[in-house]
């Protein structure tokens, strides 16, 4: 008998693609969201997951499994300050199975530089509660911490502009 592999995503999204295509592909699903709306909104998309109602700036909730063999935490961490991060990614982390993964899927910047420079660029727009992923001051803080980190930036921008469909003239 195969033991299903099992996912916690955070911060369920509008869409839930992700989610959905673990679901079809036989996972155990456990969403956590703060927003009930969302929830609802998974739980039309993903009948059989197991959905968490949970502000996570105080930690991971009750109700869960001891393990999971991917945790993937969407557009969550622009939320918290950098301790608050690092807390719930060694929470996040001593949750996993012996091979598992911690995916982080967030806006992201390497260097302060970028993020201020976006920030100015957005102008009003920024929203000035929210805090940036930078990624070299969380990777030596998570190293110390023990963890093995990969930062892989996905130029977002770029792929929306290569995606667009080619014209026939």
């Amino acid at each position: 008998m195969r033991v299903r592999s099992t996912v916690l995503s955070m911060s369920t999204s509008r869409t839930g693609n992700l989610s959905t295509r673990r679901a079809l592909a036989g996972w155990e699903i456990w969403e956590i969201d703060l927003s009930r709306n969302m929830l609802r909104r998974a739980r039309a998309k993903l009948p059989a997951a197991h959905l968490l109602e949970a502000d996570l700036s105080s930690g991971l909730p009750d109700g869960r499994p001891e393990s999971f063999d991917r945790i993937v935490p969407g557009y969550v961490f622009q939320h918290f300050g950098d301790p608050t991060k690092i807390d719930l990614i060694l929470q996040m982390t001593a949750s996993l199975t012996d091979r598992g993964l911690l995916l982080v899927t967030s806006i992201a910047f390497e260097t302060d530089a970028q993020l201020f420079s976006v920030r100015e660029s957005a102008g009003e727009t920024w929203d000035l509660s929210e805090h940036g992923w930078v990624a070299n001051r969380m990777i030596p803080s998570l190293i110390e911490k023990g963890l093995a980190v990969r930062f892989e930036p996905f130029p977002i921008a770029e792929a929306l502009s290569s995606s667009a469909p080619e014209s026939d003239g």
